[in-house]
């Protein structure tokens, strides 16, 4: 028998569980997160969970605002480990989707920062974020009390999931 649940997170997230099957894949379950349903280890479903549970509440007129403010955003993102010419052209080559690194986080805070996004966050994920350990973790902080959060599994990918969230206690997206 397989049990499931759904955790509220808020007004804005909700972790859809579902037990895993015995077996190699104990350690997992199915997670709707930011808009999108994956495989994870139930640890990123937890994480996210409490995650959620520390931020500031936003309104749906916020929310409204922000996914508006995103557009630009969601082209930085989906260009995302793309090659380009010195004139802005696409190069030649291919781009095979790979694993997002350190540099992807980098150009998408630079880039981001070009877009007119100036307080952006981006890293390779870890065991301690919410999202899937070596995913590329972004925050975009529209205002001074709205996230956007999302994560990238791959590069060049385009967009993946996303929220539009509030801040931390201690007023970023992310912590440290």
């Amino acid at each position: 028998m397989i049990a499931t649940g759904l955790v509220a997170l808020g007004p804005v997230t909700a972790v859809l569980i579902a037990a895993p099957p015995v077996g190699p894949a104990a350690t997992g379950g199915l997670c709707l997160m930011w808009g999108t349903q994956v495989e994870v280890p139930r640890d990123v479903c937890d994480r996210v969970s409490t995650d959620s549970a520390r931020r500031g509440r936003i309104t749906e007129t916020q929310r409204a605002d922000a996914e508006t403010a995103f557009t630009p955003a969601a082209r930085v993102l989906s260009l995302l480990g793309n090659c380009f010419t010195d004139k802005g052209l696409p190069c030649r080559r291919e781009h095979e989707p790979r694993p997002p690194a350190q540099a992807d986080a980098d150009r998408l805070i630079r880039d981001a920062s070009a877009a007119g996004f100036d307080r952006t966050s981006a890293r390779v994920a870890d065991n301690d974020d919410p999202a899937p350990v070596g995913s590329l973790l972004y925050a975009i902080q529209i205002d001074d009390h709205i996230c956007i959060v999302g994560y990238l599994r791959q590069v060049p990918s385009g967009l993946k999931g996303h929220d539009i969230v509030g801040t931390l206690p201690h007023g970023n997206c992310l912590d440290s």
